[in-house]
This record gives C-alpha cells, structure tokens and sequence, in this order.
C-alpha cells in the first residue's frame, strides 16, 4: 500500500504530540494491555500471569492491570483511593481470547467491576460445554454481580458431539446473577444442544445494558436468556436497566424448528406489574407481550392473541426506564442531540459467523446498541444457504457442486428451487450432526421436489437419496 505525504505528515504531528506529552511533569502515556491466551480461572488454587508465566495464589491480590487489564482483591483492599470488599475482579481493557472451552472462571461471591472496554471469549468444545464466564456448579449456591461504567463483550465458543447437555453460555452462574451497570454483551456460540447468552437460576437486573444473544441449536428447544438449573424456585427480577434478548435457530433431527426458539425461557418476573416487555417474532419488533405466567410459552401481543415463540424481547420498568434505548424512540444523549438512529451493518456476515449490526444515530454518530446476528443480512444462515444458490446457477452442465458445512443441517425452500432448476448438475452435501460426517450425493437428472418449506439433511435429503457416513 502507497503511504502518501499527507498521511506522512499526520503521524508524524501525532507522533511529535505524544512525545511532547511525555516530557510534561507528572505526565505518561501507557500503553494498552496485552491480550491474554490462557483461561485465566480464579477458582483455582493459582493462577499465570501470561507476560512471564509467574504463577500467583488466588488467596492473595495479585494486580496485572498495567500487564493483561485485571487485577484480583480477594481479602478486600484499598488500591489507589479506590476500596474493594473483597472477592473483586477488576477488569480495565483485557482482551481474554482462548482456545480453552472455559474462558474466565470465578468462585461464589464474586464481584466483576469493569471499566473501558473488554473482551472475555471461550474457545470451542467437541466433547462438553463452553462457557465465557463461569462461576459455580449445577445446583450450587453460588452467586455473582456484575457493575460496570464501559462495555463487557463475553462470548462463548461453539460445542458439538454426542451429549445430551453439550450447551453454549455466555455467562452461567449456578444461583444468582445481578447487573448494576454497564452494558454487558452476552453471546452464545452454535450448539449441539442449548445456546444461552445468560443462564442461571435467579437474575436481578438493577441497571445497564444487557444484551444476551443465543445461536443456533440442535435441539428441541433454545432460549437466549433463561432463568433454570436448580431445584429451588426460580426468579427474574427488574427494577432498572434494559434487557434486550435473541435468540437463534433450531434444528431437530434436521428439522427447523421456529416456533421453538425463545428469547426469554423459564423466565418468571417477580414483579409483572412493573415491568414492560416488547418484542415479537422477529428481530426489532415492537408488539407489547403481556406476561402471562412463563414468559416461555404465555406471551400474548398487543392484540390478544398468542405468541409462542419470541425470538426478541427487551424488558425495561414502567418505575425506572431509564436506559431503554432499545425500542422506540432514542433518548438524548449527554450531548443533548435526541437521536434518530437506524440501524447499520458494521461486521459482514460468513457461512460460519454471524454479522453485526450497530443502531446509530444519523445526526451525532453515537452508536446506542449492537446486534449480533437475527437479520437476513447479517445471519451466518443466511449466507450459507445464498452461497449454495450462487454456486448451483453458476455451475457449468455436468459440474458436482461441493457443499461442505459443519454448522447447518438444512435447506429452505428457496436452495431447493435452485437444485429442483438444475437437473443438470450433481450436488455433493457433506455435513456434521451429532458428532459424526455424512455425505449426500443427489445425481443429475435425480427429480428434487421444490415444494418442501425446509428439507432436513438427516431427515428429508437422506430419505431421499441416502447417507454415507465419512470415517476419518
């Protein structure tokens, strides 16, 4: 790439400035911490700074601030004015990106204080779950809270594998979780089971931005945000803030499954009268839901009328909506502009990942939410069926059309218009389900129906024109 004289000129002006600011009293620049690779899991006896590999006990403070962007105050602690009661992580700009299916691990009690922008992703899981932030065990008693004044971006990676609970969560605590602040965006990788952006078993949401998005499953249900996991009653509870909830797509036996995919699971709201819950089918709809019991399965639109999958939902308090930037109007922001956003793709999508889209505002440029996939432009879905279409009509007389996925297990009937027109090719399916490699071959001039609504790979396509299972 050709750098020109003006571009020359600029970073040197800059360059010049930084220097000049580093000779002022009392003045440094510092730089911004390194990333960290390793699952940094405070539960544990010990734990490794990643910029020497020193090994520190969790039982005493240990400060990699400067180094990775957290610092952990167990006993309780003043540290520079600032007074921690114990059992405090504080994270300041980590960027946590493992390959480890557990990224960031915290015992019973702990308090996440967060500041600036940070990144917490887990890595993938063949053989179990994936977990950005976990803290507990299945019907413990463990709890955790949340308070922030910037973003927390926690992700979970993507499980696949024989298993009946091979699930996906951004955040799981086994029996509370409570937000003060912040915005915490919660994403759930695919999976062969469940994919949650928050699960636990009692969730308070006092105030923030909670942003909680499940994928894809192979499975017979999906909730992006549910409220479960231990034999005592199960509570969700909103006093301020926002809670903006998605859910993905399910896949049963190679079956879409729409109508079983919920954003708001098992959730039961403490105190119904008080709270708001909008939201539909869709990602961005407005309906008002009436709570009626189990928000899972008893949401009603403003019409009366039933609806049993809402794949988006926000819930904000009639007593303090504060922070509802989620529908409708936009409120003003501290630079007074009232804001008329729209919504803007800022991360393309692929056949693997979901795009990204950011609500901004067409006068200030302030960005007030992201949204991870949920829209035909920016769904890994999506994508993957129009690459098939694109590949059978541009394919030549007698080509083999190669399609090869390990997330999705299924046409719509629009990739099943495209082949039933091309008789002329043949189409070679390699796909993944339930740990195992199969392949479909549908020959030229094979009759292909193009009037199924969706055509399982598993199900339908194999019925039709037989699997082979593919050995490593």
């Amino acid at each position: 790439m050709k750098v020109t004289f003006k571009t020359k000129r600029i970073f040197s002006m800059l360059l010049t400035v930084a220097l000049m600011l580093s000779l002022l009293p009392g003045t440094t620049v510092s730089a911004a911490p390194a990333g960290r690779t390793k699952a940094l899991d405070l539960a544990a006896t010990e734990v490794e700074k990643e910029e020497d590999g020193t090994k520190y006990q969790t039982s005493g403070d240990i400060d990699a601030l400067a180094a990775e962007g957290w610092a952990w105050y167990p006993n309780g602690t003043t540290v520079n004015g600032n007074t921690y009661p114990g059992k405090v992580l504080v994270l300041d700009g980590i960027n946590l990106v493992t390959t480890a299916p557990t990224a960031l691990t915290v015992p019973d009690g702990t308090t996440i204080d967060f500041s600036g922008t940070n990144i917490i992703k887990g890595g993938d899981n063949s053989a179990g779950k994936a977990y950005g932030i976990l803290c507990g065990v299945l019907y413990g008693s463990q709890t955790l809270t949340i308070n922030g004044t910037g973003t927390l971006n926690v992700t979970s990676g993507e499980t696949s594998g024989v298993g009946t609970a091979n699930d996906s969560y951004g955040i799981w605590v086994a029996r509370s979780l409570t937000f003060n602040g912040g915005t915490v965006n919660a994403v759930a990788g695919n999976s062969e089971d469940g994919s949650y952006g928050v699960f636990s078993n009692n969730i308070t949401i006092i105030g923030g931005k909670i942003n909680a998005t499940g994928s894809n499953v192979n499975r017979p249900t999906n909730g992006s945000v549910e409220c479960a996991g231990a034999a005592a009653g199960t509570s969700f509870t909103l006093t301020g803030g926002t809670l903006t909830a998605r859910s993905g797509g399910v896949e049963t036996g190679g079956i879409s499954k729409p109508d079983m995919s919920y954003a708001l699971c098992y959730v039961e709201i403490a105190d119904a009268t008080d709270v708001i819950v909008k939201g539909g089918e869709t990602v961005g709809a407005t309906d008002t839901l009436e709570y009626v019991g189990n928000l899972a399965y008893g949401i009603k639109d403003g019409n009366g009328n039933p609806i049993y999958y809402a794949k988006y939902a926000v819930v904000t308090s009639k007593s303090n909506p504060d922070g509802d930037e989620s529908v409708g109007a936009k409120s003003a922001s501290a630079s007074g502009c009232t804001h008329t956003s729209e919504w803007r793709e800022v991360i393309k999508a692929t056949e693997t990942e979901d795009g990204t889209m950011a609500y901004t505002c067409t006068k200030c440029g302030d960005i007030l939410e992201y949204m991870r996939g949920g829209t035909a432009s920016t769904s890994a879905y999506a994508v993957f069926n129009q690459n098939v279409i694109d590949k059978v009509n541009k394919a030549q007389a007698n080509e083999t059309v190669i399609v090869n996925t390990r997330l999705w297990t299924s046409f719509p009937q629009k990739v099943m218009e495209a082949i039933a027109a091309r008789r002329d090719i043949n189409i070679e399916l390699t796909y993944r389900l339930s740990g195992k490699t199969y392949q479909i071959v549908i020959p030229a001039g094979a009759a292909v129906p193009a009037d199924v609504d969706w055509a399982g790979f598993d199900g339908y396509l194999a019925g039709l024109f037989g699997k082979t299972e593919l050995k490593k």
